[in-house]
């Protein structure tokens, strides 16, 4: 199973809320917008872990998280924190609403 499947298949199994092997009306829309849904944070976080985390060991270390380039201004570490903490701000947001 090649990477994109086994996200894809991740993100199924996450939004298929009542486990049983098919997503209704409801759960299709955690699918396509996880970020609005609760139980969907934890493939969120798990699918940006993973898509750092290099070599495979479960963290990520400061040169995994920089990437390849070499980059010593905040702007650039700071704009991934902004992406991450915007996924989780609006997934709160969105829920209080």
């Amino acid at each position: 199973m090649d990477e994109n499947q086994r996200n894809f298949k991740a993100k199924f199994t996450s939004a298929d809320a009542n486990k049983d092997g098919r997503l209704d009306q409801q759960e299709f829309g955690a699918f396509v917008h996880p970020q609005r849904h609760d139980h969907m944070v934890d493939h969120l976080v798990e699918d940006q872990l993973h898509t750092y985390d290099k070599d495979g060991n479960g963290m990520i270390s400061r040169r995994e998280f920089m990437g390849e380039k070499k980059c010593s201004s905040l702007h650039c570490v700071w704009g991934r924190v902004y992406v991450c903490i915007l996924v989780v701000t609006t997934t709160i947001n969105e829920k209080a609403s």
